[in-house]
């Protein structure tokens, strides 16, 4: 478990970040018209995150992976030639892609097939606060999980509305302290308190491996 920090970001710029490198390499126009594609050209921090949940998988074969809430861009174009690769996705930004296996649908309605990784990008828990829900369930179905978590300790709050009711709420994002505590069954927390964030919005991007 560790944070993505200046130090990280420095030693994967001493890379010659790759994943722009191999986005560079991989992507059309039709790839442009994606979301995360536009995420990932744009931000040198989502690369840094993408490149240690993803990046040696780029070297590997024959993998079973599934990965919940990942989008899709033309990197997932190349997850999917090397390994036998499923996306779970909601879409909430796209057209359901047509060159990978997908899933539209919630990861708590899908009934997760044995494999040997379980992939969530910076979903948990700012997209989705049912972490510990999340680990119950598919935990067991698999080798491996990767997790690149987001946490606030910059008390973010967001205003939204529910999409089946006409209420509008105010969500406090979780800081360290609720993450640490959903989990203290599975980790031990050795985060730096109080570190500067790389982030224009202040977050804090952790990437846990869970076997």
């Amino acid at each position: 478990m560790f944070l993505c920090d200046e130090k990280t970001r420095k030693r994967y710029l001493d890379l010659g970040d790759p994943i722009m490198m191999l986005i560079e390499e991989s992507q059309t126009e039709e790839h442009q018209n994606f979301t995360s594609q536009r995420w990932l050209t744009q931000s040198l921090e989502k690369r840094l995150v993408y490149w240690h949940v993803y990046g040696d998988l780029f070297e590997k074969e024959g993998l079973k992976i599934v990965d919940v809430g990942g989008g899709y861009c033309s990197l997932s174009d190349l997850l999917a030639q090397r390994h036998d690769y499923l996306v779970v996705e909601v879409l909430a930004h796209d057209d359901k892609p047509t060159n990978v296996a997908c899933e539209q649908t919630d990861w708590n309605e899908f009934d997760c097939p044995d494999c040997d990784l379980v992939i969530a990008n910076d979903l948990f828990p700012n997209v989705d606060q049912r972490l510990e829900l999340f680990l119950q369930k598919f935990l067991p179905q698999t080798r491996q999980m990767r997790l690149a978590l987001t946490f606030y300790d910059n008390y973010k709050c967001y205003r939204v509305k529910r999409v089946d009711a006409d209420e509008i709420f105010n969500i406090v994002a979780w800081d360290s302290i609720r993450l640490r505590r959903a989990l203290e069954r599975h980790v031990v927390w050795d985060l730096p308190n109080n570190a500067p964030s790389i982030f224009p919005n202040g977050r804090q991007v952790c990437i846990l491996n869970l076997p």
